[in-house]
């Protein structure tokens, strides 16, 4: 097995949730799609009645699995059309294409050509894992183009100005209420079913049929319900902007203060289904407090005198699930954000077979699994290789691929791995172990992640090898407070050689990427608000010379 040398993510992984096409329509009405996996329904739906659970698997959409919808607001979308045909100027078109590319990047894998060629070639694209999350910048645009909008209607002077505004209100409704309509008539040859059930199908097995018949019909009526409720929101602002724009309503901050209503109760509404009460607790509910596994590790590290150690853990879902370190470093556990070359030691090494090599250089002192009845057994690990170690040799190789794929072989306690790009790091120098020579980890209380301390007493050069991951844009090394050379080896772990005597060797997260810009962003930030500041001040001096007038 080989891997392609990469500064981004899998494309499979990057696109995993990609917004389907028609899964753009819940922009418009929030439960087209079955809201969340998740969703909460009511005593009177189907899924209650049937199973008497308050949570059912509605969402039918092409992700794997989704918390809710992308939702803007019914009327946010009606006012953004009503835009498309009031608003003149060159804001309307730059508005129009960087939402039509915000949509168009979110659908990811369901529009491949476009959004590979994307993931190739634009900066930085490659670094995100959820294209969906691009309708972020499709919600602000939709927004700015919503406000001018109404900008232009209240801005109307003389008749010819109605006469626009009114053939724009009629389009604009006629559209979004039309698409609402249509989709409603056409929903009996929809599905309702998605990518996800299939995996429930293979859980459920004989019992699938009845059950999803029974979601399919709370699907139905979710699709149903809100898009009544998206209509009827977009007709009642259609009549207040006709009502001022033909002058039945003159003050235009009674059509602001319903709109405002109008908006709150929609999207107040649907926010609620998603966060609510229920999603929130006391803080000592909240508090997290040891649990049995936990306490299982401490009484084997207070037994074995084991301090700065990991925790590989089986019981659990290893790489998608934090709770366990909350209280011990672990092998796993979860962050949206994860580094390249950890998720391939873990693809390699980790997930399908587990190499006990590849834990041993993790430092992965204690295993947990999980034993009869589902309670958590731990296993001291002997052969773990602690937070450093000298070895006997190196091995360099040609590039990552054959340095990651080495590891397979590898014994990382005599021979490290390492890429030939570090190789004047070490060649022409005697390396071999001194069999007398000691490094330590200086125990820190309480834990710094971005400074971490060693000290070495060796009589000769040697080669070490820190059990922590390499990242050289961060993170700095010091031999005796002066700056040190330290290299990558084992495909994901630090190195470096040690100079004869007694030594303290420091690295420091002193993340020189983060803060170079900091001046910068600074000089420019105070420069927009000068500028904002001028154009207040310039525009409330041009009122004022108007009224004056």
């Amino acid at each position: 097995k080989s891997i392609a040398a990469s500064n981004g993510l899998d494309k499979d992984y990057a696109f995993a949730w990609s917004y389907g096409k028609g899964e753009t329509y819940t922009l418009l009405v929030p439960g087209a799609y079955g809201g969340g996996s998740g969703e909460t329904v009511g005593t009177d739906s189907e899924f209650y009645k049937n199973f008497r659970q308050k949570q059912a698997p509605l969402y039918w959409g092409d992700q794997p699995f989704t918390s809710g919808p992308v939702y803007f607001g019914a009327i946010v979308i009606f006012l953004f059309v009503l835009g498309l045909f009031v608003v003149k100027g060159p804001d309307r078109w730059w508005l129009i294409l960087v939402t039509l590319l915000a949509i168009l990047m979110s659908w990811g894998k369901n529009l491949m050509g476009f959004n590979s060629f994307l993931f190739d070639h634009l900066p930085l694209y490659n670094k995100f894992r959820t294209p969906s999350m691009s309708l972020v910048m499709a919600n602000v645009t939709m927004v700015i183009l919503a406000v001018l909008a109404l900008k232009a209607v209240f801005d109307k002077e003389n008749p010819a100005d109605r006469k626009k505004l009114n053939l724009g209100l009629y389009i604009s409704t006629g559209i979004t209420a039309g698409i609402i309509l249509l989709m409603m008539a056409f929903s009996g040859g929809f599905s309702f079913s998605g990518a996800s059930d299939v995996q429930m199908a293979a859980q459920y097995g004989s019992q699938w049929d009845m059950i999803q018949d029974v979601l399919i019909k709370d699907r139905k009526a979710l699709f149903m319900a809100d898009s009544w409720r998206s209509l009827i929101l977009i007709l009642v602002s259609a009549v207040f902007l006709w009502l001022y724009i033909n002058e039945k309503i003159k003050q235009s901050g009674i059509i602001i203060g319903v709109l405002s209503c109008l908006v709150l109760f929609d999207l107040w509404g649907v926010d609620r289904r998603y966060l609510n009460d229920s999603n929130f607790v006391s803080e000592k509910k909240a508090k997290l407090k040891p649990s049995q596994t936990d306490q299982m590790l401490d009484q084997y590290a207070a037994q074995f005198n084991d301090e700065d150690y990991r925790v590989f853990d089986l019981s659990v879902n290893t790489f998608n699930d934090s709770y366990p370190s909350a209280f011990h470093h672990q092998i796993g556990g979860y962050h949206a954000a994860k580094l390249r070359r950890y998720q391939d030691i873990i693809d390699f090494y980790l997930s399908r077979h587990i190499n006990t090599n590849v834990l041993n250089m993790l430092n992965a002192r204690y295993v947990v699994m999980a034993g009869q009845g589902g309670q958590p057994m731990v296993q001291r690990n002997p052969d773990a290789l602690g937070n450093a170690w000298f070895v006997d040799q190196y091995q360099l190789v040609e590039d990552p691929n054959a340095e990651i794929l080495a590891l397979n072989e590898l014994n990382p306690a005599d021979t490290a791995i390492i890429d030939k790009r570090f190789a004047e790091m070490v060649q022409g120098k005697d390396l071999e172990r001194d069999s007398n020579s000691v490094i330590v980890m200086e125990h820190q209380k309480p834990y710094n992640p971005d400074y971490v301390v060693y000290k070495t007493k060796t009589s000769k050069d040697q080669l070490a090898v820190f059990s922590e991951v390499y990242y050289a844009p961060d993170w700095r090394a010091y031999i005796d407070g002066k700056p040190a050379d330290y290299f990558r080896a084992n495909y994901i772990l630090r190195a470096m050689v040690v100079p004869a005597g007694e030594h303290r060797i420091e690295f420091r997260n002193e993340a020189p990427t983060l803060h170079k810009w900091d001046n910068i962003t600074l000089v420019i930030s105070i420069l927009m608000l000068a500028a904002m500041a001028g154009g207040l001040v310039w525009y409330y001096r041009g009122r004022k010379k108007e009224s004056a007038q």
